[in-house]
């Protein structure tokens, strides 16, 4: 279930720690990740094979692969 990777840590390959996962929308188009960086700082990534490169579900991290520009955008 979606709800099951929430709390768990984002960690992209490139950058490294980059948040941890707020919530998973579901009523969009395409499944967005909401990962919250620190309070003032939150971001989308698309649920999406092409983002997602493994879901820890032992070590609750949630390993990702985003261009730079996507953390940045938000």
């Amino acid at each position: 279930s979606d709800k099951l990777i929430e709390g768990f840590t984002v960690i992209d390959k490139t950058i490294g720690e980059i948040g941890i996962v707020d919530f998973v929308n579901t009523q969009t188009a395409q499944k967005l990740i909401k990962v919250k960086r620190n309070k003032r700082e939150e971001f989308f990534i698309p649920f999406h094979e092409n983002f997602i490169i493994d879901i820890d579900t032992e070590k609750d991290i949630l390993t990702v692969n985003i261009p730079e520009e996507l953390i940045n955008i938000n």
